[in-house]
């Protein structure tokens, strides 16, 4: 639940952000595409950016995803991802016993993003991640690899010449019980500069 209300409040801050820098805009001028990227030297085709995440309460979740891409086309994003988990869980609170679980999450990922209108692109992710799963064997955690290939879309929006903030609705390819995720379907907030 508070999952959500996080998501939603990032949601209307974008929103927000996304209206109050469209005011700004110099109108004496023929409008220019923002979405599209410069011409030139190859860091002006170079994006970098990603997103963070934060809950607290009987779980604490704190995420943090740099990302780096490149313009290849007007058309094709493409670029890496490092990512970061710190998660720590009060199973005394939730189950009436167990004490306090505490595990980082780490890994990294591929993306490719086609534009198939201005603002509205197909997604493509690669990411794999290392973390503690319970083993029912030894009732106990051990540390496994995991690769989660997610497929989806988004809608950008631009905040500045080179920079933007996407919303994306992704859905993991090889859900399992034992994922990090809590779902097979992720909604994602990044900003990009």
């Amino acid at each position: 639940m508070k999952t959500r209300t996080v998501t939603i409040i990032l949601v209307l801050m974008g929103l927000f952000l996304s209206r109050t820098y469209s005011q700004e805009e110099d109108y004496s001028r023929p409008p220019e595409n923002k979405s599209k990227p410069e011409k030139g030297k190859w860091t002006e085709r170079l994006v970098i950016g990603g997103g963070a995440g934060a809950q607290f309460g009987n779980e604490t979740y704190i995420s943090l995803m740099p990302k780096v891409g490149y313009y290849f086309t007007e058309k094709v994003l493409a670029g890496v991802g490092f990512t970061y988990i710190y998660n720590r869980v009060n199973l005394t609170n939730i189950y009436g016993s167990g004490g306090v679980f505490e595990t980082s999450i780490y890994g990294g990922s591929a993306f490719g993003q086609y534009f198939l209108l201005e603002n509205l692109f197909a997604h493509i992710e690669p990411e794999f991640l290392n973390y503690e799963s319970y083993n029912s064997n030894t009732q106990g955690t051990e540390r496994i690899w995991l690769g989660s290939y997610f497929i989806g879309g988004g809608w950008r929006q631009a905040i500045s010449k080179k920079g933007f903030i996407q919303i994306e609705l992704l859905y993991n390819l090889n859900y399992r019980e034992n994922s990090p995720y809590s779902s097979p379907w992720l909604p994602r907030i990044s900003f990009f500069l």
